[in-house]
Formats: C-alpha cells, sequence, structure tokens
C-alpha cells in the first residue's frame, strides 16, 4: 500500500514537470524539435494578429529561404477567391501596410511589351480607424490572407495572360505566377480606367503623374478630385529622382492653371531637384511686377526663405513699413523669421508707432520676444478661478506662475512686483485684447522694495499674481463668446535679457457669459 502511493506521487510530479516544461511561461512562443531542427510551434503576442509559426505552412507551399515571401495558391483558387501568403523567413520583423485589417496586395496581369500592370482597383476609407496600426509579422511566422481573384474577364474572344500578386508597398513583394484568360479589350478597359487612380498616384505611378499634370484642367466635383491627386503628385515628385521628376516639373512653370497650393509644391519640388535655377526664377519673380504668380510667392515663407537673404529683407521691409498696406502684419511676421538683429530697431520703432493698429504691435512684440528673447526661463503657471477654467466677470482671476531656470548657470536677478518681471498678453479669435496700458511692457523695479533671486539651475522661483486681469478693460460682450482666452506670457529678467522671452507654455480659461 505505503509503495504504490510513492510510486503515485512520482508519477504525478512527473506528469507536472513535463508540462510546466513544455507550457513554459505565459506569452513565450513553444519550440518543438522536428527532424533535427527547432521550429516554433505558436507564435508571441507581440506578433501579427492570426500569424502562425512557419511548421504549421502547407508543405506544397514554396518560400525564398532567408527572405520574407509571397505566395498565391493558384492551384486551390476558386472562381473569386484565393489564399496567399505572407512568409517572413528572415531574422526580423515586418511591418505590413493596411486598410482595415486587409494588406494593400493587389492583382497584376503581364500585358503587351511584357508590361504588368494592375486589374484591381482601390477605395480609400475616410475614417482614421482604418489605418490603425497592427503588430509586425514576426520572424519564423507567416500569415494567410484570402483576397478576391479574378481567374477570367469577359466572354469572348478570351486570351492567355500571365496573373500575379503584388504588395504595394516599400517590400515591393511578387507573388509566383498564375494564368488568366481575358478578353483583350475588357482588360485594357480595366487598366485604363486604373490609371489614374488615387491608388495610382499614391503609390508613384509616373505615366499617371504624367496624363494628370500636363492634361488640360475641369471642372465640378471633377476638377477637385484632379487637384486633389495634384497635390499629392507634386509630393511625391519632390521624393523621386531628378531625371524622373524634371520632365513633368518644368512644363508646369508655364501653366495657367496653376492655383496657390499647386504653386507651392510645384516650387518646393523644383527647389529639390533644379535649385540654383528655381531660385533665380523666384528671385526675378519677387522683384518684378505686381501678378498673380507674385502673389502666391508672397504669401508663403517657405519659400521665401529659400531665396538671397538681403533680397528678401529688403523687399519685407519696403512693404511692412507702411502701416497702410492691408498686409503688413504678414511682412512683420516674416521679417522676424529672418531672424535679423539689425531689424530690432525698425520693429522697437512699430511696437511704438500709434500709425500700426494696437493689434499689430501687440502681434509683433510677442514675435520679437518669441524669436529674439535668450531662452534662459521655462514657466509653468496656473489660474485659480472658482469655476474651473470658466470664470465670472467682475471677479479678480489669481495665478501662480513657477519659473525654472533651463540654464547650466545660476541667474541672479531683482524685482519688486510681478510686472517687473512678467508681462500678461491676452489672446482670442485671432486677435490680442488690447491692454489699459500699450507701453511699456514691463514696470521698473521700486529700488526700496527690491526682493533679490538666486535661482540655481533647474530649480524653481514661485510668483503669485493676485489678479490676471487687472491690466485690462474687458469688453461688456465679446465678439465670440464660445471662443477661449489663450494666456501668454513673456519674461524679463533685470540684467540677464537684453529682449524679453516669450515663453513657450500657454494657458485657456473662458467667461461665464
Amino acid at each position: 500500500m505505503r509503495r504504490s502511493f510513492w510510486l503515485g506521487l512520482v508519477g504525478i510530479l512527473t506528469v507536472g514537470w513535463s508540462v510546466r516544461s513544455f507550457a513554459g511561461d505565459p506569452g513565450k512562443s513553444l519550440h518543438v524539435r522536428m527532424k533535427g531542427k527547432t521550429a516554433r510551434s505558436s507564435v508571441p503576442e507581440n506578433c501579427l494578429h492570426d500569424s502562425k509559426p512557419l511548421s504549421a505552412l502547407p508543405k506544397y507551399i514554396a518560400y525564398r529561404k532567408g527572405r520574407i515571401s509571397l505566395f498565391a495558391d493558384f492551384r486551390h483558387a476558386t472562381d473569386r477567391k484565393i489564399d496567399l501568403y505572407v512568409i517572413n523567413d528572415t531574422p526580423r520583423g515586418y511591418d505590413l501596410p493596411h486598410q482595415d485589417g486587409d494588406i494593400y496586395i493587389k492583382q497584376e496581369a503581364k500585358v503587351a511589351k511584357g508590361k504588368w500592370k494592375r486589374i484591381q482597383g482601390h477605395q480609400y476609407s475616410g475614417c482614421g480607424n482604418s489605418y490603425f496600426s497592427r503588430r509586425p509579422l514576426c520572424s519564423g511566422t507567416f500569415f494567410k490572407q484570402t483576397h478576391s481573384y479574378f481567374p477570367s474577364l469577359g466572354k469572348e474572344k478570351r486570351r492567355r495572360y500571365p496573373t500575379r500578386f503584388k504588395i504595394y508597398s516599400r517590400l515591393g513583394l511578387l507573388s509566383n505566377q498564375g494564368s488568366m484568360r481575358a478578353d483583350p479589350d475588357v482588360l485594357g478597359k480595366i487598366i485604363r480606367g486604373l490609371r489614374g487612380d488615387m491608388f495610382s498616384i499614391r503609390q508613384g505611378d509616373t505615366e499617371a503623374y504624367r496624363e494628370l499634370l500636363l492634361s488640360p484642367n475641369a471642372t465640378g466635383r471633377v476638377r477637385y478630385l484632379r487637384e486633389m491627386k495634384r497635390h499629392i503628385a507634386l509630393r511625391k515628385l519632390a521624393e523621386v529622382s531628378s531625371k524622373v521628376a524634371l520632365p513633368l516639373l518644368k512644363p508646369l512653370r508655364s501653366a495657367s492653371w496653376l492655383d496657390w497650393e499647386t504653386f507651392r509644391l510645384l516650387y518646393l519640388a523644383l527647389l529639390k531637384h533644379d535649385r540654383k535655377q528655381t531660385v533665380a526664377e523666384l528671385t526675378a519673380l519677387l522683384q518684378g511686377p505686381s501678378t498673380k504668380r507674385r502673389r502666391f510667392l508672397e504669401g508663403y515663407w517657405v519659400l521665401l526663405k529659400e531665396l538671397p537673404r538681403k533680397t528678401v529683407i529688403s523687399w519685407l521691409h519696403h512693404r511692412a513699413k507702411d502701416p497702410k498696406n492691408p498686409r503688413h502684419l504678414e511682412y512683420l511676421r516674416m521679417l522676424t523669421q529672418t531672424k535679423a538683429r539689425s531689424l530690432l530697431p525698425f520693429f522697437d520703432q512699430v511696437m511704438h508707432d500709434p500709425a500700426y493698429a494696437p493689434d499689430v504691435r501687440l502681434s509683433l512684440r510677442n514675435l520679437v520676444h518669441q524669436v529674439f528673447g535668450k531662452k534662459l526661463i521655462a514657466v509653468f503657471f496656473q489660474i485659480s478661478p472658482k469655476y474651473g477654467y470658466k470664470h465670472r466677470r467682475g471677479t479678480p482671476l489669481p495665478a501662480v506662475f513657477a519659473l525654472k531656470n533651463i540654464t547650466r548657470r545660476t541667474l541672479r536677478f531683482s524685482y519688486s512686483r510681478p510686472s517687473d518681471i512678467l508681462a500678461v498678453d491676452l489672446y482670442q479669435s485671432s486677435k490680442f485684447l488690447i491692454p489699459k496700458k500699450l507701453d511699456p511692457a514691463f514696470t521698473k523695479p521700486d529700488p526700496r522694495k527690491l526682493r533679490h533671486v538666486t535661482l540655481a539651475p533647474g530649480k524653481l522661483h514661485f510668483v503669485h499674481l493676485k489678479d490676471l486681469l487687472a491690466g485690462f478693460t474687458l469688453p461688456q460682450r465679446f465678439a465670440t463668446p464660445n471662443q477661449p482666452i489663450t494666456v501668454y506670457l513673456s519674461v524679463r529678467l533685470p540684467k540677464l535679457h537684453d529682449i524679453p522671452q516669450r515663453t513657450i507654455e500657454r494657458i485657456q480659461f473662458f467667461f461665464l457669459q
């Protein structure tokens, strides 16, 4: 009796050890020995959903050792469906581009002159959820996808054509070849219909680009779709070789149908492929008479900044110094982007010139502080309204500011009140709210009430403001009451900032109506 008990206990322990040794830890793959080699029999959790180990691959499926492959099972295909296998026999994982879980695999046919043409269309989704990220196809695994298949097209005078499948991505995987029967007229009609579709444009089909960019314009919805395709094509042409791009781009320089966005994308692409000639052309355009194309160029700093610096600064300065020019704020904004410190006296003159609108002067002041101010301090602040981030008109709006030293040296400064070192601006609906006193932005410290601060690197100094709105006369009713008020902050530490610094941090609140 005792002997049988111990034999039974040993048996239970042996079975338990065997199960544990094979089960392993949760989430880890299990390996079994097959003909002297280790083959994976399960897939890790971080791999593509529904992928399987290569040991589960049917024996008749051929793939390239040490490579990633695409196999089309023509042998077992039905009239409209076929099984496709993506097989990863490499040491790394691959992300497969997809939409709604379906990989971008399309059927192709080999037509005249030995060219392969896509014979399946694609409908892009307008929902961002269709392009959610997926797990990669891990090493030593494969993925099976049932795909639509056209073994025959048309009913009359059908011929036999080679066919295959292709993954449209950087991988460019091609499957093994099969055969299909198709009416040449039907097949040609399908190919011509797909040549200029959105899938061709996004995949970089230069033949489609040529027909799209060099054809006359259209009207209505056709025009809208064509413009959208042209914009995508021009972005793609900026990425390909100059040998391919320039024959398509150069004829567009004289096209009469260019709009704002097409003009920008065209010349950005030309700057990448033929910079010297394009810069000379745009410089002459800027200095020439006022035309539609020059107005296009004036509106894009991304193009103006590529031109000779002195030419651009001189041209912008001439137009920005006229307060009656309706675009002077746009020109001032571009001038600040040149980061030319020689313009600081001019900026200071504009900020104190009553001929310019108060909103323009405040906008320029913030731009100057943002571009030219020395980055010494990071400011984190929080307002404390009674009603969360909705504030009742006529009541104080207290705020706390935390000034952090972001340099590697100790900062020493003195101030008597918060307005000596902090300037608050309120912004709503593309305009600044006008303060009671536009100038000066900062007050002068009172020598009798100075507070001396020593701020080590990474340390904080807190400043309390009793009422954030004290310096503003608010309108009785805002033009856009539902738009939030954005608080911007500038910092000027005495003897440390020659130009105040505009902080990155900002906060928003609403007024209760």
